[in-house]
């Protein structure tokens, strides 16, 4: 009898354990994964001809059909421990952050770019799913705000960061918070997981930036003003010089 293979250890991942890491990443790039329980087998998959093979067990209908058994959660805490940022699974990016852990090091170039297409295959999906959906618990969304005007200099675009479970919420949050100052949310992007406080850094950092274009404003207002008073100044001597001439000519 076949030894029964044990399941993917997701506490050992997330505490950073390059071994178990390495075998759940193992798992993920074989054309029918074992799955997280370990417990997958080539008839719980059904191949379509393009693509990986999809599964048609109904015992796993509460996971990402395209991801070896691995629900999106998964997936993304998968993502995490090898690195990956932002709210998009990037493939090369992986391969970069691998190369540096020593993570198939020793499977050449060419294994490494077959592996690192059959992750993407894999986990691009589930893992933006994850971002977006609030699958991942309490996150900081970067907001980018828009101000529309047919003046293309009163065109703004703001970022803003606030704490929510996914996209739709995090839009929602910014145009209730900040729409009436700084516009309608144009665009939503993950950053991390955390809380209200992990929002700070950044939004001080808006802040800072709408500091500074209103010192630049304003000292494009004292300039300003100067121009206005030579000018004045310049109108006013041209005036009187006129006048002094006509005058001049009345006398004469």
């Amino acid at each position: 009898m076949a030894r029964r293979r044990k399941p993917i250890n997701f506490e050992l991942i997330t505490a950073g354990d390059t071994g178990e890491l390495t075998r759940v990443l193992d798992d993920l790039r074989l054309k029918r994964p074992c799955g997280p329980n370990q417990d997958l087998h080539a008839q719980d998959y059904e191949d379509l001809g393009w693509g990986v093979p999809r599964l048609v067990n109904e015992r796993y209908s509460d996971r990402s059909d395209t991801a070896g058994g691995y629900t999106d959660l998964q997936i993304f805490q998968i993502a995490k421990a090898c690195g990956v940022e932002g709210d998009s699974f990037c493939g090369w990016s992986l391969k970069w952050k691998l190369n540096n852990r020593g993570i198939w090091d020793t499977v050449g170039k060419s294994g490494m770019t077959r592996r690192i297409n059959r992750l993407n295959e894999r986990m691009s999906q589930p893992y933006r799913r994850a971002v977006r959906e609030g699958k991942v618990g309490e996150s900081v969304f970067k907001v980018r705000m828009q101000r529309d005007a047919e003046d293309y200099h009163m065109r703004e675009r703001n970022d803003v960061y606030v704490n929510a479970a996914g996209t739709a919420e995090a839009e929602m949050i910014a145009n209730t918070l900040f729409g009436y100052a700084l516009g309608h949310a144009a665009h939503c992007e993950f950053k991390s997981t955390g809380g209200l406080g992990d929002c700070v850094a950044g939004n001080e950092e808006t802040r800072n930036n709408l500091a500074q274009r209103v010192a630049a404003a304003q000292r494009e207002i004292a300039q300003l003003q100067q121009k206005i008073e030579s000018w004045e100044a310049s109108r006013e001597a041209i005036g009187m010089f006129t006048l002094a001439r006509m005058t001049e000519s009345e006398d004469n």
